[in-house]
């Protein structure tokens, strides 16, 4: 439902005065973590897509990207011997509001805004002294287990991200950013959660690029 909000957003969008609109790809490089432990580490992963920005007035526009992403955590125990690791990949639609302050040549913006996002698949790992103990496709539990316990597979959260562009290379414009993503909904849920339990949330540093072509 958040996710059919966003989209209805983007295209309720006026398309008069500015309306300048530009599109183009995005590639970037996830630091990703779900909770806090004394062996957890960040996760590295990666994310591709689309984006599309609206000029509404001056310096301000919208913005609209659909991305694959790759989340999920990783612990490590005994240094880097033993591991577990989950590579979580999800679809992901952000929908940001953005002010862009242009120079010669360059830029700086910022942006903030929402997520909804939609757990695909997932890939789970263990090792142990360099020996491959799991490796395998993640089983999703979409009803309460005997444990009590199922997998949330929608992703709902805030975004903020900070960059700067560049506009003297071909016939587009380069932006690099660094957005971090913190979502508010948890990846698994509990009937009767422990008083211990942590949650999982999303929360993930990228770097980012975008080659932005005008329309």
């Amino acid at each position: 439902m958040k996710g059919r909000v966003i989209i209805i957003l983007l295209l309720a969008l006026p398309l008069g005065g500015y309306g300048q609109i530009t599109i183009g790809p995005k590639v970037g490089l996830n630091v990703a973590s779900q909770f806090k432990s004394d062996y957890s580490v960040p996760k590295l992963g990666f994310m591709y897509g689309g984006a599309i920005d609206i000029s509404i007035a001056k310096g301000i526009s919208v913005q609209g990207e659909f991305l694959v992403t790759k989340k999920g955590y990783r612990e490590e125990y005994n240094g880097k011997s033993v591991f577990d690791e989950l590579t979580s990949t999800y679809l992901e639609i952000p929908a940001t509001a953005k002010y862009t302050i242009s120079g010669v040549n360059w830029g700086y913006y910022g942006q903030a805004g929402v997520y909804w996002a939609y757990w695909t698949n997932g890939k789970y790992q263990s090792s142990i002294d360099g020996v491959e103990i799991t490796f395998e496709n993640y089983a999703f539990q979409k009803d309460y287990d005997t444990d009590g316990f199922k997998d949330n597979r929608n992703d709902f959260g805030l975004v903020i991200e900070a960059g700067v562009t560049y506009d003297n290379l071909g016939s587009g414009i380069l932006a690099l950013g660094v957005r971090y993503s913190h979502g508010l909904v948890p990846t698994s849920n509990f009937e009767n959660a422990p008083p211990d339990a942590l949650d999982k949330l999303n929360k993930t540093l990228t770097i980012s690029l975008i080659y932005f072509l005008f329309l």
